[in-house]
């Protein structure tokens, strides 16, 4: 899942932020400013964190499922890239068994954009 944080809404600067927990274990989970990929435990615990209708409410923190249009996933794929470097590219591409192209993980979106527009058809 997506998750777009703007961390000037929380009255903080910085281009990260952190949240916590304990759940069966100590978490910690890093907000970058932008758009972030999370596993499915990591949403489920950001959304169980006592504080998170205060994020929710602000606007700091919103979960995103999906873009509307495919002009709107390569945005968001690019500004995922952007705010997280190729670890979040590589990660989905991994998902869909997409390898790292030879000219680097970058060129990896147009890659996730043909194989999530085969799923479509």
């Amino acid at each position: 899942m997506i998750l777009e944080f703007a961390i000037a809404k929380t009255g903080l600067s910085g281009s990260s932020h952190y949240l916590s927990g304990r759940d069966d274990e100590d978490w910690r989970i890093e907000l970058k400013e932008g758009l972030n990929e999370l596993s499915e435990q990591d949403v489920q615990r950001l959304q169980g964190h006592p504080s998170i209708n205060w994020y929710l409410s602000t606007g700091a923190i919103k979960f995103r499922e999906e873009p509307e249009t495919s002009f709107g996933r390569l945005i968001e794929l690019e500004q995922l890239y952007q705010s997280q470097g190729y670890q979040a590219i590589a990660s989905i591409a991994q998902q869909y068994g997409i390898g790292k192209p030879a000219t680097g993980w970058k060129d990896a979106i147009a890659l996730i954009m043909e194989y999530e527009k085969e799923l479509l058809m």
